[in-house]
């Protein structure tokens, strides 16, 4: 909570989240080779790259793999350092395999070079459990510029069926890679888990709005596995990829109704925005407030709002029990045609946040 900075903190503003996007493109795919049978679902699993180390374009010869938690000396399978930057896997514990480890509290690039470290000729990374079975691509962090094996990021149900996998067939399990560019699909309008989170600073209602900010394909791509910055296209997620949805959308809302103000076109794409946001990929814990605003932007509707109003949303602060406050909110009617509106208003939340607290509507 209270994650959200300056500027994205001013009331002034349109403060954006990131969530995931329904489809990505994988660079190729795994197959698990050894020992046969071979399950259907150890095939054509689809990957997301990394943003750093070497780029195979053809194709990484089937090796032995193996999970991390098996050679790692803390028996974790994250692959993050230990104490003083060392490397969980011992020297020689991985030559001539491939790591097979688990997303979580350390940086990509930092798994990924404590395998190289423990000799791995390759690094797969598979999905947390709130992100799921959702693919992107690996950023670089620590580390990131000495990695020099590759490595991809992995659906959580095929990271967890390759480790079945090989506790069934412990050192003869292998696995090779294809590179094979295609559409790939994913779930949607799920939280990232980088978004930050409000309240602001002075406790005031943000983010207001999300937008797609996970794995968005972009030009001028600076990071990655092109030699030079901004030549050619490429993944990257974070909430600098969001906002410019949002501002190409704002634009559009502009042009569509060139007499709005920049608090119209606000509430525009506030009120008008879906709050089926959720926090994981099985989307059975629904997104709140403090995390996507008033929800995903939706240009199908954000042209046609009734009403806009200024504020867009209102916060009391921090109270203190028996504070109130009251607000004016001024609406316009934009429909285009005259209508009458009824004003409500709803409490939402657990019966321990909603205790001793009430909002009406005064005449």
């Amino acid at each position: 909570l209270a994650t959200v900075s300056s500027p994205a903190i001013s009331g002034k503003l349109l403060s954006v989240a990131a969530v995931s996007k329904n489809a990505t493109i994988s660079p190729g795919v795994l197959n698990v080779t050894a020992p046969p049978p071979v399950p259907s679902n150890l095939t054509n699993m689809d990957v997301g790259p990394a943003n750093f180390g070497p780029q195979i374009t053809t194709q990484l010869p089937a090796a032995p793999y193996v999970p991390a938690e098996k050679v790692a000396t803390n028996g974790s399978a994250l692959g993050c350092s230990l104490s003083g930057d060392v490397s969980p896997f011992p020297a020689g514990s991985l030559t001539g395999k491939i790591a097979l480890i688990s997303r979580g509290t350390c940086t990509f690039s930092e798994k990924v070079f404590n395998a190289q470290r423990g000799g791995a000729v390759a690094a797969l990374v598979y999905n947390s459990a709130a992100n799921g079975d959702n693919l992107q691509a690996m950023g670089p962090g620590a580390h990131a510029g000495e990695v020099t094996i590759p490595s991809w990021f992995m659906r959580r149900s095929d990271g967890l069926n390759m480790r079945t996998f090989y506790n069934s067939h412990p050192g003869d399990a292998e696995v090779g890679y294809t590179y094979q560019p295609h559409p790939a699909p994913n779930v949607g309008d799920i939280m990232a888990g980088f978004s930050s989170r409000g309240p602001s600073q002075g406790w005031l209602l943000k983010p207001d709005v999300a937008a797609p900010g996970v794995d968005i394909l972009s030009s001028g791509y600076g990071e990655g596995p092109y030699p030079e910055p901004f030549t050619g296209f490429g993944s990257a997620s974070g909430t600098s990829m969001a906002t410019p949805h949002v501002a190409g959308a704002a634009a559009l809302l502009k042009q569509l109704h060139p007499t709005w103000t920049p608090t119209q076109i606000k509430s525009a794409l506030m009120s008008t925005a879906t709050e089926n946001v959720y926090l994981n990929t099985g989307k059975t814990v629904k997104a709140g407030v403090l995390d996507r605003g008033a929800g995903r932007i939706d240009l199908t509707k954000a042209g046609t709002p009734g009403l806009t109003t200024d504020p867009q949303s209102i916060s009391g602060g921090l109270m203190a029990p028996g504070q109130s406050h009251t607000f004016t909110v001024n609406a316009k009617d934009v429909s285009g045609s005259a209508g009458a509106w009824s004003v409500s208003t709803t409490q939402t939340g657990d019966s321990a946040t909603t205790a001793n607290f009430s909002i009406t509507v005064g005449s």
